[in-house]
């Protein structure tokens, strides 16, 4: 990809069904969307972030319950495990095989969403899930932004902007890297673009028919590289959560999230 047709302005495109739904909806769980919007907004009281190892999001006041998640946002897992008044539904995506990848099992990325008396309490996902889809860093500037994110209901999305600290803080990603991207997701599905700036295309379907996730299926990520660098210039694509856009040389310029609800 040439570098003068990317988009003039760094975007994160997210369809943040969970986080944004508060902000736009109506109907039966409108209460419960109605506390987490006022928790966003006080982020540090209400949410603990643990990103040593993958992300893992816990609501330390939890609101929503399994069947708002399920009927409302359109969850429905790839498997569930109960165990007492605990409930956790695992997503899964499996990446095409590739003859690059030997004898090495699919990269899958993954999302647990756990749930404590029919309450979630925490979402989670390990440290490849974010290598094919945005950095760690991306992710939290994306969630904390629409605490305070404008808000269109005619057009069911809600707008916010990342500073440019934390879109540099995304693009130090070691994941961002030719050698990052490999150890986390193996050999790409296909390779385009050019000798100076080579893609990657990966390609990760769901982990079984039934699975649902608001309006996500197969996710699709694209990285264009600088081959004197080998770090990633540009990854785009669509994620679980939505489309992703992230130009990593205008950081400084700063970000823009647009969120929106599942379509009815």
């Amino acid at each position: 990809m040439i570098r003068s047709t990317r988009p003039p302005r760094t975007r994160v495109l997210l369809t943040l069904g969970l986080v944004i739904g508060f902000l736009l909806c109506s109907g039966c769980v409108y209460l419960h969307l109605l506390q987490l919007k006022l928790q966003l907004a006080d982020f540090d009281k209400n949410f603990d972030v643990d990103a040593r190892d993958g992300l893992s999001l816990s609501f330390k006041n939890p609101v929503l319950l399994d069947e708002d998640v399920q009927s409302f946002f359109k969850w429905t897992p790839d498997t569930r495990e109960l165990v007492g008044t605990t409930e956790r539904w695992h997503f899964r995506w499996v990446k095409d095989r590739v003859a690059a990848d030997g004898d090495r099992p699919p990269v899958e990325l993954t999302i647990d969403a756990v749930f404590s008396d029919h309450e979630l309490v925490r979402l989670s996902a390990p440290e490849a899930f974010f290598a094919a889809s945005m950095p760690k860093a991306l992710a939290v500037a994306a969630i904390r932004s629409l605490g305070h994110a404008n808000v269109d209901k005619e057009k069911r999305r809600a707008d916010s902007q990342i500073s440019a600290s934390d879109l540099d803080a995304a693009a130090a990603d070691r994941f961002l890297s030719e050698t990052g991207i490999l150890a986390a997701l193996g050999a790409p599905v296909e390779k385009r673009g050019t000798a100076t700036e080579p893609e990657w295309w990966y390609h990760f379907t769901p982990g079984s028919s039934h699975q649902h996730f608001g309006d996500g299926g197969a996710v699709d990520m694209t990285f264009t590289l600088d081959a004197s660098t080998h770090r990633v210039l540009l990854m785009k694509g669509k994620t679980a959560f939505g489309t992703v856009v992230f130009d990593t040389t205008k950081t400084a310029q700063g970000g823009n999230v647009q969120a929106g609800l599942p379509t009815p």
